[in-house]
């Protein structure tokens, strides 16, 4: 088998869609991401918007099948919570909103 070529698509960002989303935090508003994408897309999309600043860390919550599983990870991000961005993947979304606690 010879590799004969490579592609790859990236959505390009809007002009000014990290410039906006700074003079929206300026303005003290806050700022969520909601998107249909994959939890790797997500990231990248927030690294290059500005969303996540380069003193913040990326808290995943992906793959999570139980309701003990999500509380004891958001019990994790809790501690963590002024210094990171939480990126969670649809499937543990939905398992975390099954809880009463949350």
């Amino acid at each position: 088998m010879e590799c004969l070529g490579v592609t790859g698509v990236e959505d390009k960002l809007q002009d000014h869609v990290a410039t906006t989303i700074q003079s929206l935090r300026s303005a003290g508003i806050q700022i969520w991401m909601l998107t249909g994408d994959k939890v790797e897309t997500a990231t990248c999309i927030s690294i290059s918007t500005g969303l996540k600043d380069r003193t913040q860390k990326h808290f995943f919550m992906k793959d999570l099948t139980t309701l003990q599983q999500c509380e004891s990870k958001l019990r994790e991000f809790e501690r963590q919570a002024i210094n990171a961005c939480l990126m969670i993947d649809g499937q543990t979304l939905d398992i975390c909103m099954k809880s009463d606690s949350l």
